[in-house]
């Protein structure tokens, strides 16, 4: 596409929604009925959801069990050490000190505390299991200082979680896994059960029933940013091999038929290249067709600038050379010239990126969202002499006479005593 048919597609991206009201009503009666009944109405709808049977008692995986994950995946287990120890090291980087003003009359600041309970999903299938999302949300928990880290994840035939996810809660922390996933562990996590207890703020992603059941939830319980589905975005300029974009496609159409792919260029010849290169490669594949993959060739850089701006996607890939330098303000990450799947296990940096538009005011996953903040003052007499007669001021304009009257009574005692 380009010219007004490329701005007509733009628009349409810029107010993209997911219509959630089929899925809330499904979602719904899970959440009224685990409130209600808890651990009753947990194995009835694992049962549903899952065909898994389990007695409150099985909800919990055993650290047994998760020791045991350890020894039996084999070579397996240096290589979730390694992605360990890299994320471990990004998030510590990452660490900030007490902000804290010190005077002579006082001092006050703000004091950053780590939150007591949290719960993280983790999406897992017949076939895969995202063990790497487990650790880029559990392992900077752990640096901020979280108390306790429970971990939830659907059960697989016969109760079964993939050792490969066991080894990695283990490695990274995690006080408690549970086999109990989707709307039913958003619902168990906000309001707990007699054998799960409730968190502080529920993280993670998982399918679209998950994804409703966390947003209504959020009014009882903190939740973090959407990150599903995928948005690539992706920026070509001059010198690029168009083979190269193709594979930087497809390898994101991995995630499932749902994932937002765009290329931006100025070049349409190049365009044309990548299409091409994209057929090719698919025909050789035994994967899904690229669903939603859109080639927008635009007037120029500034345009595409405006056009990353209007989509405020989770990420922008940018590969060869524009010519200048470009500025994108409504995105989770800007990748130049890496692979995205290098990024996405192998740095250590932020993998949960904000989806959904969120983009235009909150960025990736970082300390901050596992902490919060108390403002601390510890004041003394000097203090109310010098600040009082500001304090009563203020008050006054804003026709609070209680305050004011309350500090007058305090600086006439500092100058009467």
């Amino acid at each position: 596409m380009k010219g007004g048919d490329a701005w007509k597609f733009l628009v349409q991206l810029e107010s993209r929604e997911i219509d959630f009201a089929v899925f809330e009503e499904s979602v719904r009666p899970i959440i009224e009925q685990v409130k209600l009944r808890e651990d009753e109405a947990v194995s009835e709808f694992i049962e549903k959801l899952y065909g898994v049977k389990l007695s409150p008692e099985e909800f919990q995986i055993t650290e047994e069990a998760m020791d045991e994950a350890l020894s039996s995946i084999g070579s397996d287990l240096i290589t979730i050490e390694e992605l360990v120890d890299r994320v471990r090291e990004f998030y510590t980087l990452q660490r900030m000190d007490d902000f804290v003003v010190r005077r002579e009359e006082g001092e006050y600041g703000v004091r950053w505390m780590p939150l007591e309970r949290i719960g993280i999903h983790v999406p897992e299938g017949e076939g895969y299991s995202y063990f790497s999302t487990l650790i880029y949300t559990a392992i900077p928990a752990r640096v901020a200082g979280v108390h306790q880290i429970l971990a939830f994840t659907p059960p697989l035939s016969g109760g079964k979680v993939d050792p490969h996810l066991l080894a990695a809660a283990r490695l990274s922390g995690v006080t408690k896994m549970y086999r109990v996933g989707g709307p039913v562990a958003a619902a168990a996590m906000a309001y707990g059960t007699t054998t799960i207890q409730d968190v502080q703020k529920i993280f993670g992603t998982g399918d679209l029933l998950f994804m409703v059941a966390k947003k209504m939830v959020s009014p009882d319980v903190a939740v973090d940013f959407p990150s599903s589905p995928v948005e690539h975005v992706v920026v070509i300029g001059r010198g690029v091999d168009a083979r190269d974009v193709a594979w930087e496609l497809v390898s994101q159409a991995e995630h499932g038929l749902d994932t937002l792919l765009v290329v931006l260029t100025v070049d349409e010849s190049l365009a044309s290249e990548v299409v091409e290169e994209v057929r090719d490669l698919l025909a050789g594949l035994s994967m899904p067709a690229v669903d939603e993959a859109s080639v927008l060739v635009l007037d120029g850089w500034r345009d595409v600038e405006e056009a990353v701006d209007v989509i405020s996607p989770a990420r922008v890939v940018m590969m060869g050379d524009p010519g200048e330098e470009l500025v994108f303000r409504n995105v989770g990450a800007v990748i130049r010239d890496t692979p995205s799947p290098l990024v996405d296990y192998a740095l250590g940096v932020p993998q949960r990126l904000p989806s959904s538009r969120y983009s235009r005011f909150r960025g990736p996953l970082t300390l901050f969202d596992f902490m919060k903040s108390i403002l601390m003052v510890r004041g003394s007499r000097d203090l109310v002499r010098e600040l009082g007669d500001l304090s009563v001021r203020i008050a006054r304009m804003e026709g609070m006479d209680f305050h004011a009257r309350y500090i007058e009574r305090v600086l006439r005692d500092e100058r009467t005593g």
